[in-house]
């Protein structure tokens, strides 16, 4: 019913979170909740309250928008030494901020306007510092509500504010009288493993993009198991297994952040309660054109015993020991792993994330480019990579996908189970079954999480990397510049913050950006032959076709202008004030903290 909900449950951070449409209040603290931090959130269009607080202390509210609720933007009761700031408290229907048998509230430098009532106060006992906030004019508020958001107390409560209209100050102004001042909204940026923070002039700010992160509502044991009990499209894999069977389990490799050790055991132990021996059961890393897999990856990868207990392979893709079975409409000739072919029992192992081209991980990529041959997995690059659908977010009328979906169809896997993990590497949902209806069912839970529409467009978008690991070179960085571009006005400015302490992280890339111009060279370059960090090279000069490129990172400064052709600035405030200099003082700005994960539209 609630988004989220806590009881008797302290010193918790919700940082970022988008909570939108939840039958209750976006975010509950019940009793004896205590020390917690809200920050920076989006709340709106909750049955009932943004926020509600009861019986709680010391808990911080900050920088969050909390809007067009049914009931309250934010309501407490019974609750003490509240601290809420820096926040928009906007067009809830009821108040913005409510308080029943509260004390020590503070409310200062919040954006309160539009609501049913700005603060009401409905029990004489309750105090609240409501000084230095803006009230929709510049009048301030009206303690009958007739102009502005009015201030409601009840008896000898005690409410104060100030005359005047203000908008999210540092300090209490010198001069109270009819003056508007506006300040910088302070936006923490991921860097490292540490955080910058940019100072964005209120003006100028069009919104604070977060992905809406979900928590597990379960374990990862419960996931797993409940999946492979109800699968979709397709039998139980205790209902196929049978005894005698040589069984191929297609796994990702080290590239990606699957956790198959934690869904092995379920998999393993379904096929031995069916009789099927584990020198029956071969594992296949699924590295597409990746070198092989050593030893003590595979340890890590699989978990357990099971590097020693199983044989495995790696694709090998200019290896002899791949057939044909079939072209795909758009020409592919498809030759898989004679390995997983010959098995009776086929199982794709992965994970469901964003992907840049393919649309989402996931699903029929386990087959096409894990286990095919170097020829299809080139062709089908060539052939699809440059057309304008293949991109994150899309599936359908993506050409890359569907290619990738027939050669699937083709190859007759048994059986997929894909889980979801949120940023912090925790599962939070496994569907099991048919490749493309798990997939679809991945990719459907990954927009819930990620994919968030913004306002409009803007002029300059800053966004970061998502932070340590996400920012540790430019090629992994790189992706918050290809998804900051969704928002991007033409001719605008991307302002990267990522820190890359490994530098460039791709030679091909480094190598392509040294050789190549433009990207029609390129481009020329891949349709022959795709080669991995060479399409980094191409969607990095394509990026600067749409805007000037800044950016903020310890990586060598001359190698950042002179290979990659961008502009480096010591700090994120100079390069926000060089953007807003270009771009003149009405210019939008958004911000992606977490560029690499936020699938903007």
């Amino acid at each position: 019913m609630n988004g989220i909900k806590l009881s008797h449950s302290s010193h918790n951070e919700f940082y970022g979170n988008i909570i939108t449409e939840s039958l209750g209040s976006g975010i509950v603290l019940f009793p004896y909740s205590d020390g917690n931090i809200v920050s920076y959130c989006h709340l709106y269009n909750n049955g009932y309250n943004g926020i509600y607080m009861r019986e709680c202390k010391n808990n911080q509210v900050e920088g969050n928008i909390i809007e067009e609720n049914n009931r309250n933007g934010i309501y407490m009761e019974s609750s003490n030494a509240v601290n809420i700031t820096r926040c928009d408290i906007v067009k809830n229907k009821q108040c913005g901020i409510y308080l029943m048998k509260c004390s020590e509230i503070t409310a200062n430098y919040n954006n309160i306007y539009d609501n049913g009532f700005g603060i009401g106060i409905f029990a004489n006992e309750s105090h609240c510092d409501a000084r230095y906030n803006y009230w929709g004019t510049i009048f301030g508020p009206i303690t009958f509500g007739l102009l502005g958001d009015g201030i409601r107390q009840a008896g000898d409560a005690s409410i104060q504010f100030s005359h005047g209209a203000f908008s999210r100050l540092d300090d209490p102004p010198l001069n109270l009288s009819m003056q508007i001042s506006i300040s910088n909204m302070k936006v923490k940026l991921p860097y490292g493993k540490g955080f910058l923070e940019a100072d964005i002039p209120d003006e100028n700010l069009l919104q604070i993009v977060y992905p809406n992160e979900l928590k597990p509502e379960k374990s990862a044991t419960r996931y797993i198991k409940e999946a492979l009990e109800k699968p979709m499209g397709v039998l139980p894999l205790k209902k196929q297994a049978k005894k005698g069977m040589r069984v191929a389990i297609v796994v990702d490799d080290y590239t990606r952040p699957c956790p198959t050790w934690e869904m092995m055991p379920f998999v393993i132990h379904e096929l031995e309660q069916q009789g099927i021996k584990k020198d029956d059961i071969l594992v296949i890393f699924a590295t597409g054109t990746h070198r092989e897999v050593r030893h003590e990856e595979a340890v890590r990868l699989l978990g357990g015993n099971y590097a020693d207990e199983l044989e495995y392979i790696s694709n090998n893709c200019k290896g002899n020991d791949f057939t044909y079975i079939g072209t795909t409409s758009r020409g592919t000739e498809v030759k898989i792993k004679n390995a997983f072919l010959e098995a009776n029992l086929k199982i794709l192992l992965g994970d469901v994330e964003i992907h840049y081209f393919a649309g989402y991980g996931g699903g029929r990529k386990s087959i096409l480019p894990g286990i095919a041959h170097y020829s299809t997995i080139q062709h089908n690059y060539t052939t699809n990579f440059f057309h304008p659908m293949a991109k994150p977010g899309i599936l359908d009328g993506n050409p890359m996908y569907e290619n990738m979906t027939e050669a699937a169809r083709l190859a007759k896997p048994d059986f997929c189970l894909n889980v979801v993990q949120n940023a912090n590497h925790e599962i939070v949902g496994a569907f099991a079954g048919d490749f493309d209806m798990v997939l679809r069912k991945g990719a459907a839970l990954v927009d819930k999480m990620y994919k968030v529409k913004v306002k409009e467009k803007a002029d300059i978008v800053i966004t970061a990397a998502d932070g340590n690991p996400h920012d540790v070179n430019l090629y992994q960085a790189y992706k918050a510049i290809h998804l900051g571009l969704n928002v991007i006005k033409d001719n605008g400015i991307l302002i990267l913050v990522a820190e890359c302490p490994d530098g460039h992280g791709s030679e091909p890339y480094y190598e392509w950006m040294k050789k190549y111009k433009t990207k029609e060279e390129m481009k020329e370059q891949l349709s022959k032959e795709f080669i991995p960090g060479g399409h980094k090279a191409f969607y990095h000069l394509k990026a600067m076709d749409k805007a000037k490129l800044f950016i903020i990172s310890k990586m060598d400064r001359k190698m950042l202008e002179d290979v990659f052709r961008m502009n480096v600035f010591d700090s994120v405030n100079e390069a926000i004030k060089e953007a807003i200099r270009i771009k003149g003082k009405d210019a939008k700005i958004l911000a992606i903290p977490r560029g690499t994960t936020t699938l903007v539209v």
